[in-house]
């Protein structure tokens, strides 16, 4: 249970590469750390990713990790913490080294981030100190978007 007036935090990633069938590999030191989508159904928006080890010696240790699980967009997560009780919900969007346009693992808050293949971000919503807590301007405009409208 988190108390009243404390934290609820969790991590996100997304961008368009995330919907995406991919494999992805960044070189390591002593190994190769490869992130797989096998397979993503825009429907749903249910996503399996695997997480996949190469080693130097022509070993490899596959499928190490499993994340078979709804792919959400921050703003589908935002309107759900509102749903669920919790207010002020923000966005923490990583930056970008310039030269490599890798993360830089520096977070700050952010309300428009950048339409580009991956991001990682947290989101970080309180909980009500009392039941009497009013909504923020933020979490107001949030709890009132209307719903989109599916394809037909």
């Amino acid at each position: 249970n988190i108390k009243h007036g404390g934290l609820f935090v969790l991590d996100a990633y997304g961008g368009y590469e995330s919907f995406s069938v991919i494999t992805e590999s960044r070189n390591l030191d002593g190994f190769t750390y490869l992130w797989d989508t096998e397979k993503y159904n825009p429907i749903t928006g249910e996503v399996l990713n695997h997480i996949h080890f190469r080693f130097p010696d022509g070993s490899e240790l596959r499928k190490a990790f499993t994340y078979d699980w709804r792919l959400w967009t921050l703003a589908e997560i935002q309107e759900t913490l509102i749903e669920a009780g919790f207010v002020r919900p923000a966005v923490y969007w990583e930056g970008t080294v310039k030269k490599t346009g890798e993360g830089d693992g520096v977070f700050r808050r952010k309300t428009v981030g950048e339409a580009c293949g991956g991001w990682i971000a947290y989101i970080v919503a309180e909980k009500p100190v009392s039941g009497k807590q009013k909504l923020t301007a933020t979490s107001k405009s949030a709890a009132k978007r209307p719903a989109r409208r599916s394809a037909r």
